[in-house]
């Protein structure tokens, strides 16, 4: 993430000390320098696995990691944590639980919310499948939804890999890959949280694409309108995987043709797509 300054603040995980993945965060300087511990500072110094870091600018030379931890020896868990410009662990130490309902939580995204608050939001199989939850967390470390998060989407079966907008009015729009109709394929869909942690949307989300076969790896940036679009991997063709995209407005309706439009021909295999807005 940048630093505000010409720098960067990086996070990764490392496997130093043994066979236990641990978060390392580094600040480089705009002329390479390491401005923080030598090999640097560790997010959390607790037992068992850090995985999946994630990592938010705050715009004043420090940053947001968010991650994926097991740290209690059972299911995993999220945390969060806030490095300052000089390094300094802002949270709580060793992180901020997010998450630690029964099951494992997965995956998590962040984005930030206005006045210094950032968004976060996961896959989650406290209810047995898999679903999508949020959570809204201030400056000050105090989480602004329900404990444990608001519930984005907990239809049936499950619903995975979450990716998050910020929608410019301190909520967000999530949209997830989603198995429900049983047909063992998944679809695209979306859900607009409110600053309040209310879904304006339909419940459980509205459709972004279903098409026939599977719709996956879905990403996603701001439309600047309260809305989003929304691309992914898509194999509607049953041959080879194709990528497509979607505009999704404020209002939860596609503004583009019904399943989603191909930014690129046809003829061989379309992966991971990204985005910039």
């Amino acid at each position: 993430a940048s630093d505000a300054h010409h720098g960067a603040v990086v996070v990764w995980q490392d496997r130093r000390s043994g066979i236990s993945d641990k978060l390392y965060v580094q600040r480089i300087a705009a002329d390479g320098t390491m401005m923080w511990a030598d090999g640097g500072s560790p997010i959390a110094s607790t037992p068992g696995y850090q995985y999946y870091p994630q990592i938010l600018g705050d715009g004043a030379g420090g940053a947001f990691i968010v991650w994926q931890d097991n740290r209690d020896g059972v299911g995993y868990d999220i945390y969060l944590q806030h490095v300052s410009a000089v390094g300094e662990m802002l949270l709580q130490p060793d992180g901020l639980p997010l998450c630690k309902a029964t099951g494992h939580q997965y995956y998590p995204k962040i984005v930030p919310s206005p006045g210094g608050e950032v968004i976060v939001a996961w896959q989650d199989k406290r209810a047995g499948n898999f679903d999508i939850y949020a959570q809204r967390v201030n400056v000050l470390g105090d989480l602004l939804w329900t404990p444990n998060g608001i519930m984005v989407c907990t239809t049936e079966f499950d619903q995975v890999d979450p990716v998050v907008a910020p929608d410019g009015s301190g909520g967000a729009v999530i949209a997830w890959s989603d198995y429900r109709g049983a047909s063992g394929f998944t679809d695209i869909y979306a859900q607009r949280i409110k600053w309040n942690g209310g879904a304006v949307w339909k419940q459980n989300g509205v459709p972004i694409a279903q098409a026939t076969n599977n719709q996956w790896n879905p990403q996603i940036v701001t439309d600047g309108k309260a809305g989003a679009f929304v691309a992914w991997q898509d194999r509607r063709n049953s041959f080879y995987d194709l990528v497509y995209a979607q505009r999704v407005d404020s209002n939860g309706t596609r503004a583009w043709t019904e399943n989603g439009l191909p930014p690129a021909p046809a003829g061989a295999n379309q992966y991971y797509p990204r985005m910039t807005s």
